[in-house]
């Protein structure tokens, strides 16, 4: 069984689709909505450029980021390249009286895997 670390590397999205950038745009708009695990995380918009958007990945209450990423878009002749890549993570273990025991967890996994998903979904169709 995969760990959270490899199951977030292979989550990131690299494909090419005939859709345009703003399709590509409007796409992560929706993702992002997609992504959102009420009680657990939201994914805020960090920053935006003509061909890229950084997301933050933050825990209940918004004030923890737990993962932070950007998704890109090339154009290239007729097809256009989407790509996340992932930046800085948070990493957590289960304690018992303050030992830590068990697999490092990735609590934003989940999120960014809807993200990845959602993003797939409507850039193949």
């Amino acid at each position: 069984m995969p760990t959270d670390e490899e199951r977030l590397k292979s989550a990131q999205l690299r494909l090419a689709t005939p859709k345009a950038g703003d399709d590509v745009r409007a796409a992560a708009g929706r993702a992002q909505q997609a992504g959102k695990r009420s009680m657990n995380s939201s994914i805020k918009v960090k920053a935006e450029g003509p061909h890229h958007i950084d997301y933050s990945i933050r825990g209940p209450g918004g004030i923890v980021e737990q993962l932070a990423f950007s998704l890109s878009w090339e154009a290239t002749g007729e097809r256009t390249i989407v790509v996340t890549q992932v930046g800085n993570y948070l990493v957590a273990r289960s304690k018992f009286f303050g030992i830590s025991y068990g697999p490092r967890k990735v609590p934003a996994l989940r999120s960014f895997e809807q993200f990845g998903e959602w993003m797939r979904k409507e850039l193949e169709s």
